[in-house]
Formats: C-alpha cells, sequence, structure tokens
C-alpha cells in the first residue's frame, strides 16, 4: 500500500474514532448482528440494482460489467481517494470495455440519480416542514442542498459542452477527455425514452432498497424510528454521498447526518446518533470495500 493509501485509509478510520469518542457511542458493542446483515443486504440490492442501471445503458456483456463495477466497490480507498469512477475508468480496459464509455455511462446515471434526488429531497423537506415546529431555522440548509443537487446535474451536462471538454483537456492535458466528451454526447443523444423509464426505474428501486438499509440499520443498535424519520435521514445523506467530492461523501455524510439526526423533531441522544453512524458507515463503506477487494481476485 502506497503512502497517499494508507493516509486515506487512516482518516476513514479517524473519522470512526472521532465518532465514538465524541458522541460516547457505545451502543454499537450491543449490535444485532442479524438486523445489522438485513441492512448491509439491503443495501447491497441497491447497489445491484445502480449496477444494473449501468450495464443497462452500457449494453455491453452482462459478467465483465458486473465484475468491473464490484471492483469499483473499492473506490473510496482507491489513490487520493479519488472514487470508484477511477477504478471503474482504468480497470474497463481489462474487461474489454471502452474507459471513454465507461466513464461516460457512470455519468449519465448519476444525472438521473441528481434528478431522482432531487425530488427525495423535496419531499423529506415537505415532511421536515410539516411535523417540525423549528424546522423554519433550518430551512435554508435544505433548500441549499436541493440547489446544489441541481447543480450537480448541471455540471454533469457541462461536460457535453466542446469548450468545457476543452478546458478540461488544457489542464489535463489527456486526449481521453475528447473521447470522454463524444461518448458522454453520444449516451445522451441516443438514450430514448424507453430506456430513460428503465433507468430511471432501477435507480428508485435502488434509493427505496437505501431507505430499508437505513431502517434496519437503526434497528440494528435498537432503535426503532418511524418511516418518515427513515425516509428523511436516508434523502440527505444518499445527497450528501453525490455532492460531496469525497469518495460517497465520506466525513461529509457523516457530519451532516449527525446535524438532520439531532434536530429536535427526532428526538435522538448522541449515544444512538454516533453508534448509528458508525454501523452506517461499516455497512455502506467498509464491507463493500472488503467486496471490492475480493473482486480484484475474481478470475478474468
Amino acid at each position: 500500500m502506497r503512502p497517499k493509501d494508507l493516509l486515506w485509509l487512516s482518516i476513514c478510520l479517524l473519522i470512526l474514532v472521532f465518532i465514538y469518542y465524541g458522541t460516547n457511542a457505545t451502543k454499537i458493542f450491543t449490535l444485532d448482528p442479524s438486523l445489522f446483515l438485513i441492512s448491509f443486504l439491503l443495501y447491497f440490492i441497491s447497489i445491484v440494482f445502480w449496477i444494473g442501471a449501468w450495464i443497462y445503458l452500457i449494453k455491453e456483456r452482462f459478467v465483465p460489467s458486473f465484475r468491473l463495477n464490484m471492483k469499483a466497490l473499492l473506490g473510496v480507498f482507491a489513490p487520493l481517494g479519488l472514487g470508484g469512477d477511477v477504478i471503474r475508468t482504468y480497470f474497463a480496459r481489462t474487461e474489454k470495455i471502452e474507459p471513454a464509455k465507461a466513464l461516460s455511462a457512470s455519468f449519465v446515471i448519476k444525472f438521473y440519480k441528481f434528478i431522482i434526488m432531487f425530488f427525495f429531497l423535496v419531499i423529506a423537506i415537505y415532511l421536515l416542514g410539516a411535523n417540525s415546529a423549528d424546522f423554519s431555522q433550518y430551512s435554508l440548509v435544505f433548500i441549499s442542498m436541493i440547489f446544489m443537487i441541481m447543480g450537480g446535474a448541471i455540471f454533469i451536462l457541462m461536460f457535453r459542452l466542446p469548450v468545457f471538454a476543452r478546458l478540461a483537456y488544457r489542464i489535463l492535458n489527456r486526449l481521453f477527455v475528447f473521447k470522454f466528451h463524444e461518448q458522454l454526447n453520444r449516451h445522451f443523444i441516443s438514450i430514448k425514452l424507453k430506456d430513460i423509464l428503465v433507468i430511471v426505474s432501477l435507480l428508485v428501486v435502488s434509493t427505496l432498497f437505501e431507505v430499508g438499509a437505513v431502517m434496519y440499520a437503526f434497528s440494528s443498535i435498537g432503535q426503532g424510528l418511524l418511516l418518515t424519520h427513515v425516509f428523511i435521514f436516508a434523502a440527505v445523506a444518499s445527497s450528501l454521498a453525490l455532492l460531496t467530492l469525497t469518495p460517497q461523501g465520506i466525513g461529509f455524510v457523516e457530519a451532516g447526518g449527525y446535524f438532520v439526526l439531532s434536530l429536535g423533531y427526532f428526538s435522538l441522544s448522541k449515544p444512538v446518533i454516533g453508534s448509528f453512524l458508525i454501523a452506517w458507515s461499516i455497512i455502506r463503506i467498509w464491507i463493500p470495500s472488503l467486496i471490492g477487494a475480493i473482486a480484484f481476485g475474481w478470475k478474468r
């Protein structure tokens, strides 16, 4: 392991340590293994549906495409923490998939995920506004997240502009930028309404499984929550995972999650919040990363 990789791994560990000591998250030691396993399985199913949308769009052979995306799960510990897209692009050739095409498909799927999360956030804001007396003082934060989500979708669309591609080429000095630009335009132009409906449906199902994973993660530490509460947290956490520069939004999801769960509407104690954030971090980052590491040894 290179020094930069080790540094990133250390930061991920320090986040968990900080949460544990900062919240006295002792409930993590009484975690229910069966409910924790159900939570992870639901989260993994949500990943599979995301991969399904990617494979449907790229229209390559299933096994190499699935194997490539399993490897990409290790992206949280990629060099410099650049994420799964880097690994997916880097190993695409080994699976006989054009790297620019693989990255383009990821961006297109993320675009539709941004659109879905926009509506999920709107629903979450409505639920908070209707059920929380103190929401008005935090409303600006949530409204800002909506604008940031739309900004993410617009950012992806900007890659379709030739001027943006030329600027990226000057900065990176890589011909790959132009190939990626061409593939992204091709994906957006050639996609049919039927394909959009299939992709959006797969991503909605993926997001709903993620909501279910959040619910069981809370249950695993002995904290039952109303489905409304679970939905609000899942909408915020999923949005932060999309928006931030770190892979899967690590650090930002935990900070934003703590902020949301600390609102009076949730009425959760610090040990409960801290224990849940640790459990959720293990479910969405650490175990998938282990699967990604195993996938590196998958016979080609």
